[in-house]
């Protein structure tokens, strides 16, 4: 299985980013964890299938409401006590009141490249309107299904559910032979 390192700077840029961008759209106090996760998802898959990697390289989860990013949803439930994360006060950053998020303060987009933006906010134009139900619906797409419940979803089927471009994916899965021969 493909992996990528976990920028934890670039999550926590996506996290302020995209919470403050749902919350200008909806005019609620906060953005709802699903939106979120379902917003970076599709984000990733974009990036994933147009160069080859995902923006904070978390992997996601097949859960019950489609998927999660493991370690930003670790982060997130570290700020409701219910998780670790390893950045150092990352509630400075961050309120969660139940399943909201609140930004304390502006996204640091030095940490996020022009095509990271540009996935996210093309992600934030497609989904910020859709509903819980919508999302969840959307979001079990082939890259899902294919996923075992409560397990890791395979980037190269998230890229590919993208229209992932033949010449990157093959890239990608050179990528994915050589850290199996590394670990062997």
């Amino acid at each position: 299985m493909l992996r990528f390192v976990f920028n934890s700077e670039k999550a926590l840029a996506a996290i302020l980013y995209i919470s403050k961008q749902l919350i200008e759209h909806t005019g609620r106090t906060g953005a709802g964890i699903h939106h979120i996760a379902k917003v970076l998802y599709f984000a990733d898959q974009k990036h994933l299938a147009r160069y080859a990697r995902p923006i904070a390289g978390d992997h996601y989860i097949a859960m019950k409401y489609g998927p999660v990013p493991s370690k930003i949803y670790d982060m997130i439930k570290s700020i409701r006590g219910d998780g670790c994360c390893d950045i150092p006060n990352i509630e400075s950053y961050l309120e969660v009141r139940g399943h909201f998020v609140i930004p304390k303060m502006e996204a640091d987009l030095d940490e996020l490249s022009e095509t990271e933006l540009a996935c996210i906010n093309e992600s934030l134009q497609e989904n910020q309107g859709l509903s819980f139900e919508e999302l969840k619906n959307k979001s079990h797409g082939r890259a899902y299904a294919r996923a075992t419940k409560d397990d890791k979803i395979s980037y190269l089927n998230m890229a590919n559910e993208a229209k992932v471009d033949e010449n990157i994916l093959r890239y990608m899965r050179l990528l994915s032979e050589n850290v199996r021969m590394l670990e062997a």
